[in-house]
């Protein structure tokens, strides 16, 4: 997770949205950073977890939900829980290095073919999948 990459343009109290399943492995980093910084953290998983997260979280939305609804009302959704101000990168991708400036563009990006690949070539590498054979 490159958070250092978007804390740079994006002071506090900007928000960030985290897009993860497995946000607990994280979870220390992520909440000392936000308690530190005063950022605002907004969740999106692909399923309902079986307990509560250790983040302090100001929304959590599961991400079928996001992508399935209309792009007006999510930007909506989404700019409510942002702070006002201008911020040089609004959504980063972890997974490609990319950032843009909007709902629609964020999920046009995570709904491409290019995305998937890389995702796919993330979760072929990730040492954490070793270990689950084993």
């Amino acid at each position: 997770m490159h958070v250092s990459l978007f804390k740079v343009p994006n002071p506090p109290p900007a928000t960030l949205m985290l897009i993860s399943d497995e946000l607990e492995d994280t979870c220390p980093f992520i909440s000392r950073c936000q308690q530190k910084r005063y950022y605002n953290l907004v969740l999106a998983r692909t399923y309902t977890p079986p307990s509560m997260s250790c983040l302090y979280h100001t929304a959590e939305w599961l991400w079928q939900t996001l992508l399935a609804r209309s792009q007006a009302i999510t930007s909506y959704d989404l700019r409510k829980c942002t702070a006002s101000g201008d911020s040089a990168w609004s959504f980063l991708c972890d997974a490609c290095y990319f950032t843009y400036l909007s709902v629609t563009d964020f999920t046009r990006h995570l709904s491409s073919e290019e995305h998937k690949r890389r995702e796919i070539l993330t979760i072929k590498s990730s040492p954490h999948d070793e270990d689950e054979d084993e």
